[in-house]
């Protein structure tokens, strides 16, 4: 707790929102990484009811990101 309260005070937080609606996210997937579209949408559209649930039962500081998923597809 104390910690938190001393990075609190020390620095200034943005609250960003999960971006799978972004169309650049689309754009990226299909032209940079080659992922077929219609699997795109699928993966979209899984990940926005993923984070749809998450949000209800555990609190939308437990969704997940886009950026997070694009990191980790890099890796695979």
């Amino acid at each position: 707790a104390m910690i938190d309260y001393a990075l609190r005070r020390r620095f200034a937080f943005i609250e960003l929102e999960p971006a799978f609606e972004s169309e650049k996210l689309r754009k990226y997937l299909v032209e940079k990484e080659k992922i077929d579209f219609n699997v795109v949408n699928k993966i979209i559209e899984n990940f926005k009811s993923l984070n749809y649930y998450i949000k209800e039962t555990l609190g939308k500081d437990f969704m997940i990101g886009h950026s997070y998923f694009i990191i980790r597809y890099r890796r695979l």
